[in-house]
């Protein structure tokens, strides 16, 4: 982004562009490690200690010619966790040859990463390795779990067959079969709502009432939930549609165009929603919902984009991690990109 505003990569922006920065951080992220052909940002995690991105890199040949890219490093694959603090990106993490999918954290404690061998591995602040002490029973591949962090000491997974916790910790299995894939969770420290492929359920842990199919909720394919307060609750499925939930009747709203695909992520905090598709980012106050930014919308194999995560710290400081295709290596930085989201600007950082 340059300092005069001017929309990065064709965005289209409702919302007006800011000059670059957060806090005291000026200079974007940028991953230029030796070998990297093509870089993506998978994920993006806050809490107090500031913004974690996952970055992972592959050095691969697509018709050109990548002079850091050598021949015996062709095909290989590297993980890295990145972290501002408000003054400047450092690599926290890196791993070679190890693909991580999944990204979250306990607040002012370890990093959780989902990677292929280990549903919910643990990461030290500041570690050089990842601890995965899951038993088997919650271990899975694909379809990818569904991990939440509830509070510093609880955290919640749904895998095909089960659904455990971590608490105080250790991991426990809750339940051993499970009616349907469970896509998101969200949960506070006695309640979980889950999200699945036809179904809403909720999960009340003291005192236990097992999962429950909440009454009389509109079939879909669900993919988000996230809670406000425990009678102001969310869900987003695969066709744009954001469902409210009030504990007895539910609101349906149109959030996106369905030609954008299905609602991927959501974040909030106080009466306001943020929500993001593959290429839509926007939120809802007041139980209506606004379009704040459209990315160009092609898989990044193909040149595109896509809004690849989202989390935020208040209202006011909502981060985005976007992944570009192709036709967005113009820079050393090749193709990730992090921005701020102020409540009125963007901001790249």
């Amino acid at each position: 982004m340059s300092a005069t505003g001017s929309p990065p990569f064709g965005w289209q922006s409702v919302a007006p562009v800011g000059s670059p920065g957060w806090r005291g951080s000026q200079t974007p992220l940028c991953d230029v490690r030796q070998g990297v052909g093509l870089g993506d940002t998978h994920g993006v995690w806050a809490d107090a200690r500031g913004v974690f991105a996952l970055v992972d890199s592959e050095c691969i040949y697509i018709d050109l010619t990548l002079a850091g890219c050598p021949n015996d490093g062709q095909g290989h694959q590297d993980t890295a966790v990145e972290f501002n603090d408000g003054s400047g990106w450092r690599t926290l993490f890196e791993e070679r040859y190890t693909p991580y999918d999944g990204f979250t954290g306990f607040p002012n404690g370890p990093l959780v990463l989902t990677r292929g061998a280990c549903t919910a591995a643990f990461l030290d602040f500041g570690g050089t390795d990842t601890d995965c002490s899951m038993p088997s029973e919650l271990q899975s591949t694909y379809p990818p779990p569904a991990v939440f962090v509830a509070s510093s000491n609880l955290a919640y997974v749904a895998v095909p067959t089960r659904f455990g916790e971590y608490r105080s910790g250790s991991w426990n299995v809750l339940l051993n079969s499970m009616p349907e894939t469970i896509n998101a969770i969200w949960a506070n420290d006695s309640l979980a709502y889950l999200a699945g492929e036809y179904q809403l359920y909720s999960w009340q842990s003291q005192p236990s009432t097992g999962l429950l199919p909440l009454p009389n909720a509109p079939a879909a394919n669900y993919t988000a939930a996230w809670a406000l307060k425990q009678d102001d609750v969310w869900f987003g499925n695969s066709v744009g549609q954001l469902v409210h939930y009030d504990g007895t009747s539910y609101r349906i709203l149109q959030a996106s165009s369905v030609d954008r695909g299905g609602i991927l992520g959501l974040w909030g905090q106080g009466d306001q929603l943020y929500f993001n598709t593959q290429t839509e980012f926007g939120r809802v106050v007041n139980g209506a919902s606004e379009i704040l930014l459209t990315v160009p919308g092609s898989p990044p194999a193909y040149g595109g984009a896509v809004i690849s995560g989202m989390w935020g710290l208040s209202p006011q400081e909502v981060f985005l991690a976007l992944e570009g295709g192709l036709d967005y290596n113009i820079t050393p930085c090749r193709h990730n990109s992090m921005f701020w989201f102020d409540g009125v600007s963007f901001h790249q950082f």
